[in-house]
């Protein structure tokens, strides 16, 4: 796949497969093969990813317990930030994979409580941003609203209401590079080696 900065491949992979399924959903048929095929090797990849980052989380946040003070906000955006927030995109995706798989197999109860829970990782994904914008980095994400992940929440509240044969939600429109750059530009005040020159 190729990705957007900063953009996680768990997204984009729920985005390319929810762009394959809607139709074929609207016509009650079967999922094509490599829609399939695709979620397969996505599991794979989820319970190889999550076993990963199950086994890193807790020796990051031991070492973060031993940072000193005035390293504590360097490390906590930078690595433990960085470990905790894939956790929750692979549930995402890994329960997304299998509410179409389940569907493929015309079990929607099955498929829709797979579906209802990719949708509570997404909310867990907001948890970890809100918790990144602290102190100077309050509003970093704005309240989580810039990142994908609010596109992602709406693809999935549409795979719930096709599942269940509810009128589709409406769909927030995607947030591209320049409109993170709008509001982070103001943080390179927290780099003051970095942009000694930048006017505040």
């Amino acid at each position: 796949e190729e990705l957007q900065i900063g953009e996680s491949t768990s997204a984009k992979r729920l985005n390319l497969l929810q762009e394959r399924i809607l139709n074929k959903m609207d016509a009650n048929a079967p999922l094509s093969d490599d829609v399939i095929t695709d979620c397969k090797q996505y599991l794979k990849d989820c319970e190889q990813n999550a076993k990963f980052l199950n086994e890193l989380l807790p020796k990051v946040q031991a070492v973060y317990a031993k940072i000193p003070a005035d390293r504590k906000d360097f490390y906590r955006g930078h690595l433990l930030f960085q470990t905790k927030i894939h956790l929750p995109y692979i549930s995402m995706l890994k329960n997304y994979c299998n509410a179409l798989l389940s569907y493929q197999e015309k079990n929607t109860p099955r498929a829709i409580l797979y579906a209802q829970a990719a949708l509570k990782a997404n909310e867990a994904i907001k948890a970890v941003f809100f918790d990144a914008e602290y102190g100077k980095w309050h509003s970093w994400f704005v309240g989580s609203s810039l990142p994908w992940n609010n596109y992602t929440h709406d693809e999935i509240r549409v795979l719930i209401a096709k599942l269940k044969g509810e009128p589709v939600p409406p769909v927030r429109t995607l947030r591209f590079d320049p409109e993170f750059y709008q509001y982070q530009i103001p943080f390179s005040k927290n780099y003051p080696l970095l942009y000694p020159k930048l006017k505040q």
